[in-house]
């Protein structure tokens, strides 16, 4: 499986808001972030966990962030689990809204806007 250009976009936004939610240092967690969504797509895995599968995203991505043997801080788990239950409640809406006018990005395979209202896209991941 790869993965699409939403799931990419969402991983790289709940990285983002993980950093700034728990008060990390924003790059590190971006790259920490970038080797976890590295590992995920040459395993074949979506970098969007279903949500049965968010702590053991939180989990890796606190193994790329922090060393192996560093306890998962608890802040760490309930933030990751709250960001991406918030997207996975949502459905594509937030990526959507994303995509369509935020900060000038627009959907590559939608430049005009999405289809209809639920995107074919997301319903692939």
């Amino acid at each position: 499986m790869k993965a699409s250009w939403p799931a990419i976009a969402m991983h790289e936004r709940v990285v983002r808001a993980l950093a700034h939610d728990t008060h990390h240092s924003p790059v590190r967690v971006a790259q920490a972030g970038r080797k976890l969504l590295h590992e995920y797509i040459r395993a074949g895995l979506s970098p969007v966990p279903p949500p049965g599968g968010i702590d053991r995203w939180a989990t890796d991505l606190w193994r790329f962030f922090q060393d192996s043997y560093r306890p998962l801080s608890p802040t760490w788990l309930s933030t990751a689990r709250r960001l991406w239950g918030e997207i996975h409640q949502s459905g594509p809406c937030p990526t959507c809204t994303f995509f369509y006018g935020q900060a000038g990005i627009h959907c590559a395979p939608y430049p005009s806007g999405r289809p209809r209202l639920s995107c074919p896209d997301w319903q692939a991941l």
